[in-house]
């Protein structure tokens, strides 16, 4: 298998987080070689970081568009997200739809990230019974249904927190 060339986004944001460099050299090396489980993991692990909380920070929306989000056919990188679990494609979006700005703009640019995650996820059964999905499917109903100041719904319904548990059904009964 021959290795890809990866984005320039990821040497980009390996020198302005030089603290952070050893798992961008991780991420670019399973991305080169094809091994999507590998980047994927490596890149929810660099998605928890606290540096991409800090106010004014959109280095995970570039990596999304840049890396992530799968590219228009002939791109020199094609993208990776349709290869990735519903699930953990889900925990990613949730973390880079944080970090649109607070404005109507923003909201649904975020709304409009996470709307599109949630599509595969409704093609993704085993991953929609999974709380970061369902949290994502929810916040995009709500903001969408929410219109202008939709991003106080959004940001309230994306902060960490326990998500009703969905009861179901009784297995049906065994005749012995």
């Amino acid at each position: 298998m021959a290795a890809t060339e990866t984005p320039a986004v990821l040497d980009t944001q390996k020198m302005a987080h030089p603290a952070l460099a050893p798992l961008y050299e991780r991420i670019q090396a399973a991305a080169s070689n094809k091994l999507w489980h590998q980047t994927t993991v490596a890149l929810e692990e660099l998605t928890k970081d606290k540096i991409f909380s800090a106010p004014g920070n959109t280095d995970l929306l570039a990596l999304y568009s840049d890396f992530i989000a799968d590219q228009p056919s002939g791109s020199a990188w094609p993208g990776f997200a349709s290869k990735m679990s519903a699930l953990r494609l889900a925990t990613i979006g949730i973390a880079v739809s944080k970090q649109h700005p607070d404005s109507e703009e923003g909201s649904a640019a975020a709304i409009a990230l996470l709307e599109g995650i949630g599509a595969k996820l409704t093609a993704d059964k085993e991953a929609v019974r999974a709380p970061p999905c369902r949290r994502a499917a929810t916040s995009c109903r709500a903001a969408g249904a929410a219109g202008a100041g939709g991003g106080a719904v959004l940001a309230r319904l994306l902060a960490p927190g326990p998500l009703p548990l969905q009861r179901s059904p009784a297995p049906p009964s065994l005749p012995y």
